[in-house]
């Protein structure tokens, strides 16, 4: 490896020496391959989390939807409920007056 080379990419890793010849450091090569191995792996699981973050927003909207159509029906339903005792209290009203005729 050539270490002018190596200094243009990762200058951390490079020393000059006593003659003036660049001399790459092989430790810090080892330490910067780790750190790369590390933020892939990183970057790997943060895509996951984003995919799976994806996912549970439109499982959010879609329960949220059907929240909505819920309560919509709900409120049907006790407009219908309502609207049948209302009949049932009239009928009940009616009824013995109409039996007295």
């Amino acid at each position: 490896m050539i270490a002018q080379d190596v200094e243009a990419v990762f200058p951390q890793a490079v020393r000059e020496q006593e003659n003036d010849w660049l001399h790459a450091e092989t430790k810090r090569l080892t330490a910067i391959e780790s750190e790369n191995a590390e933020l892939k792996a990183s970057t790997s699981r943060l895509a996951a989390l984003e995919h799976r973050t994806e996912a549970l927003e439109t499982e959010n909207a879609e329960l949220k939807a059907q929240v909505n159509r819920l309560a919509t029906l709900e409120a049907q339903m006790k407009a219908l409920q309502k609207s049948v005792t209302s009949q049932q209290n009239s009928s009940e009203t009616i009824l013995p007056v109409a039996l007295n005729q």
